[in-house]
């Protein structure tokens, strides 16, 4: 796990590192967590996207994979987490 706290450090990381899931946070604004998403998109390639939105609350934006309201549930989180990282490898191994 990576923390990226700017746009700078999601491009810095997608550099270095390939990964098998980015991780949107709730407590971004929608404006930040769109400009986040599309650098994940072109600096990260194929990684899944998960943004996390409050309950009551609207997902910010069409370009993440999945989306999940929460609020502080941590087995929902990892249950999500879980259900992307299977398709992905399945997705992958598919492409085979």
């Amino acid at each position: 796990m990576i923390p990226a706290l700017t746009i700078l450090n999601v491009q810095a990381a997608c550099e270095n590192q390939s990964f098998d899931l980015v991780i949107i946070g709730y407590a971004l604004p929608k404006e930040e967590k769109r400009r986040v998403m599309l650098a994940v998109r072109k600096s990260c390639g194929l990684a899944p996207i998960l943004e996390l939105y409050s309950p009551g609350t609207v997902p910010a934006d069409q370009e993440a994979d999945e989306e999940l309201p929460i609020a502080g549930e941590a087995d929902v989180l990892l249950a999500k987490v879980k259900e992307l990282l299977a398709k992905t490898r399945k997705r992958r191994q598919a492409a085979r």
